[in-house]
């Protein structure tokens, strides 16, 4: 059938996974089971997953989905094409590396591929064996189907603005938009003749569904269904239109009779019905997690799928007596197929062979001892060779294990067997081995897993640290720092081998340190959905209560070594806490706060700091007494750390990690995802200093031209380039003074080195957060820097870490010539008056910041002896120029470090300037038409 109904995507099945667990399968109605053959029909696809298939007569194609060797987070998908009577089985030859969501008709199937940054159509032809793409745009054209010379298919996916459904004639070439042009939510096109079939919700109220259908010959168009709730995943075979439906409590499935004009309801019961697909009188459909059918002449509801795992089974399709779907009952999601009428014996694949090891070349001969009807068989025997033979006599020249599959079938079935290192061919055993992890604090457990090829018998391990086992699969403890190799030894008839790998283990000298909930005097119940406390002070340790903004608090301080500095036991706000007898205080808590001790790791060296120090609160929403926390520390970083820190830095756009100070890893019992945490780290502040990536308190300063006086705060700096030092962290006025420009005020920033510091964060999956971090302050008396961050992800792996950003390392600044030579007032001379003009914007790289727009800084004081010479430091006076000559007069004579200015030359310079202004705008408009005429293409 050519409507598959929900086809998923691979990203959406975790979710799908867990719902149809919840319940197990019922079917309702008259419930009988048909007479038919299932079989799983992608047989020796083990470790990939086979999904959304379509089939035409005895053709079957589904999509393949398989890990890339380099990332195995990354998925590729292929088209696989079977034909049940012939038993061939084959690789669509496409040009591009992802397909999926396959439709199948005679010698053409169509299917979505992702192209040019979208969704695109494509059109293959297996007597041809030429492909076609079909659409060429920018937007997301899926789920195409394909009856005889027409196809359709949806443009637009789940989460656009928009989506409508498209016919294409394969002979004209034409593409039609189908149902009202003005409609943005007509999807899940079907077709059958010349009968296509969508849901569209342009007339539903709160965005719900009606089914409508459109005839190709006649250009006709009706509207199906017309009530109030959702219509969804049509159907359609002859004059027959099927879809799920949810008028009623649970989705069920509905039949239209074009002829007739009648609506029927075929399905009943309280589980859901989804993903209808129809072929003469049988209709099936998913019930929960099986695969049903139901005849639709006598009511007849029949399972089809045999399997009791309630695993997942998605995309139901149809045609004559044959019904196909996707399950995950073997692990991976599997084709499989259900013929009706024809009940065969089951067909189990084996094969045995007159040896499985010996001194290569050696010569096995294969004998096939498959249960069932066995119409025909494939051999893969491991090393690139194949057979189609019944009992084939294979060769293996090299040496090496191989294993061998055994693929067999017929028109109803396929089977396949595959044992794994079957053949070993005259060689030493291949050793290999893997470990659940490489580096961390000791004493430190690693398992190691042999994974040696060539079936050894034996095993020696040398761990590097002068311990051995003969164990296959160890488990060994690194009880010292160090960087350790390991080598792996491995036996089998024929010799030994060995596989070492260097620097495999990294131990770091780590301390530990175990927390304990406090138990003692707490009792903690449930009513409903209330937490009771009953706290008794007597054992509790020292506690007191206190009422914070209306809410009742109860803080102890517990006793013991529980390395627990304090638990706090928060109230309802406005309810008070009952005292009892014996000292009992009772009331309803909505939360616990649990706060450490600080926390001193034993062996750190002065640059972390010796004395240093980290301690952590936990927010709690359940509170287990007696709950262990176990924590490590250890200065630096491993490398597995430092290579996740690094990556999670990237993330957050940080440019290097200049520095790990130490590491913690927390270890709770169990752990408590809705927690959340704030730890406090205390650090050496020589190490935040000299690893913080900040000014160091210096600013350097240049202008163009060179020579300006420069102030900072007020206070004459020299003549630029400057490099001022020994400046506090935060904002500076900065003033740029020379004769014939107007003076340039600005606004730069020092950066802190503690700004720098930040702590990220490792989850339990490998993703992390560079969390918000902040300074608290200094400490005098161990002469440490406190920073404070928080989790809301709770405990897990922490580093403080120095982070950079990519920065500038000088600031270039433009100084705009004065053209007011005479009459200017203020702004001739030395100075005065420019702050009201803003130069150029700064370029070039500095370790400064400009921010907002230039500060208007009063002006030093300069004697009338200092203002013509530049070269002298020191203060200037501002006064205001006398008019006409005199004013004239005094600019052109004063000169700029020997230099002669002329009224000319000032104009001149003032029209380079301007020159030079109109070519950076020029310069922006053209990056502007660039940045245009890339948007425009993509638009269209």
């Amino acid at each position: 059938m050519k409507q598959p109904g929900f086809r998923l995507r691979s990203g959406c099945l975790i979710c799908l996974i867990f719902l149809v667990f919840l319940s197990s399968p019922v079917i309702s109605g008259d419930v009988q089971a048909l007479a038919g053959t299932e079989t799983c029909v992608s047989a020796a696809t083990w470790g990939t997953d086979q999904l959304n298939p379509a089939i035409w007569d005895d053709r079957i194609i589904w999509a393949h989905y398989y890990p890339s060797l380099e990332d195995p987070e990354i998925y590729y998908t292929d088209l696989i094409f079977y034909n049940t009577s012939s038993g061939k089985i084959m690789r669509i030859p496409t040009i591009l590396p992802y397909q999926d969501m396959p439709d199948i008709w005679e010698d053409r199937i169509v299917w979505q591929t992702y192209e040019d940054d979208n969704f695109e159509i494509h059109l293959y032809n297996l007597s041809t064996g030429k492909e076609q793409r079909i659409t060429n745009d920018q937007v997301n054209q899926v789920t195409p189907q394909i009856w005889g010379d027409w196809i359709v298919w949806q443009e637009g996916i789940e989460g656009e603005s928009e989506c409508s459904v498209h016919w294409y004639d394969i002979n004209s070439g034409s593409v039609t938009k189908l149902g009202d042009i003005s409609s943005s939510s007509a999807r899940s096109p079907a077709i059958w003749g010349d009968r296509v079939v969508w849901e569209d919700a342009r007339n539903a109220s709160m965005g719900n569904f009606e089914i409508y259908l459109f005839n190709i010959t006649s250009g006709n168009e009706t509207q199906i269904t017309t009530d109030p709730y959702a219509q969804m995943a049509p159907a359609i075979w002859e004059d027959r239109i099927v879809w799920m439906d949810n008028r009623d409590v649970s989705s069920q499935i509905y039949l239209y009779d074009l002829l007739s004009g009648e609506e029927t309801r075929i399905t009943e019961g309280d589980y859901y019905r989804e993903s209808p697909v129809i072929s003469g009188d049988i209709v099936a459909y998913i019930n929960d997690t099986v695969v049903t059918c139901i005849d639709i002449t006598t009511m007849t509801e029949s399972p089809v799928s045999s399997d009791a795992t309630r695993s997942p089974k998605y995309n139901p399709a149809i045609w004559g007596d044959r019904v196909i779907w996707s399950d995950m009952r073997n692990g991976d999601f599997d084709v499989f197929l259900y013929t009706f009428g024809t009940s065969m014996p089951p067909l189990v694949a084996d094969y045995t062979s007159n040896v499985t090891q010996g001194k290569a070349p050696i010569t096995v001969q294969f004998t096939d001892t498959t249960e069932g009807q066995n119409d025909g068989c494939s051999w893969d025997f491991g090393d690139g060779v194949s057979s189609t033979e019944k009992n084939p006599v294979h060769t293996y020249d090299s040496a090496g294990s191989y294993t061998v599959v055994l693929t067999v079938y017929n028109p109803f079935q396929r089977a396949a067997v595959r044992k794994d290192n079957f053949i070993s061919a005259g060689s030493d055993p291949v050793p290999q081995f893997t470990q659940n992890r490489t580096c961390g604090p000791a004493p430190l457990a690693v398992a190691f897993e042999d994974t040696s090829s060539g079936l050894p018998f034996e095993w020696h391990w040398d761990f590097g640290d002068k311990e051995t086992s003969d164990e296959q699969n160890p488990v060994h403890v690194f009880t010292h720092a160090g960087v350790y190799d390991v080598n792996l030894t491995v036996a089998n008839i024929f010799g030994y081998e060995s596989v070492p790998k260097q620097s495999l283990i990294t131990v770091v000298e780590g301390t530990y340190h175990t927390c304990v909930l406090p138990s003692a005097g707490i009792e903690l119940s449930l009513n409903g959905t209330d937490t009771l406390l009953a706290l008794n002070t007597s054992q509790a340790g020292t506690c007191e209560f206190i009422t914070e903004n209306g809410t009742p608090v109860i803080t102890c301080v517990p006793p013991g070594d529980s390395g627990m500095a304090s638990i706090r036991f928060l109230g309802d706000t406005g309810n008070e806490f009952s005292y009892c007898e014996d000292g009992v205080l009772t009331g309803t808590v909505r939360n616990i706060v649990v706060t450490s001790g600080d926390l001193h790791p034993a062996n750190f060296s002065q640059k972390a700091g010796s004395g240093c120090f980290f301690n952590f609160t936990l927010n709690m929403i359940e509170y287990e007494p007696g709950r262990s926390i176990r924590v490590a520390e250890w200065e630096g970083s491993t490398p597995d750390d430092l290579s996740l820190f690094d990556d999670i830095k990237t993330m957050y756009n940080y440019g290097t990690i200049e520095d790990i100070a130490y590491t913690v890893r927390f270890e709770a019992e169990p752990p408590e995802p809705a927690e959340t945490a704030t730890l406090i780290f205390g650090v050496n502040s020589e190490w935040v200093r000299t690893f913080g990536w900040g000014d160091k308190g210096t600013l350097m300063i240049n202008s163009l031209p060179e020579g300006a006086r420069v102030y900072i705060d007020g206070n004459y700096a020299g003549f630029s380039p400057v490099n001022a030092t020994g400046l506090a962290p935060g904002l500076h006025n900065v003033m740029l003074m020379k004769r014939g420009y107007y003076d340039y005020n600005l606004s730069m920033e020092v950066k802190d080195e503690r700004d720098s510091i930040h702590v990220i964060r490792i989850g339990d999956d490998g993703n992390g957060q560079v969390l918000d971090t902040r300074y608290l302050g200094h400490d005098d008396e161990r002469d440490l820097d406190l920073f404070m961050a928080e989790s809301p992800s709770g405990l897990s792996t922490f580093g403080l870490a120095s982070l950079s950003k990519s920065g500038n390392f000088f600031q270039m600044l433009y100084l705009s010539i004065s053209t007011a030579v005479s009459g200017g007032g203020g702004s001739g001379g030395g100075g005065g008056g420019g702050g009201d003009v803003a130069g150029p914007a700064a370029t070039s790289t500095t370790i400064a910041t400009v921010t907002g727009t230039p500060l208007q800084t009063p002006v030093p004081t300069q004697t009338t002896a200092e203002a013509d010479v530049d070269e002298a430091p020191g203060t200037v006076t501002q006064t205001a120029a006398s008019t006409g000559q005199a004013e004239e007069t005094t600019l052109l004579s004063g000169g700029d470090q020997g230099e002669t200015v002329t009224g000319a030359l000032t104009q001149g310079t003032s029209t380079l300037v301007l020159l030079k202004n109109l070519s950076v705008v020029f310069g922006v408009v053209l990056v502007t038409l660039v940045f245009y005429m890339r948007w425009n293409k993509r638009e269209h």
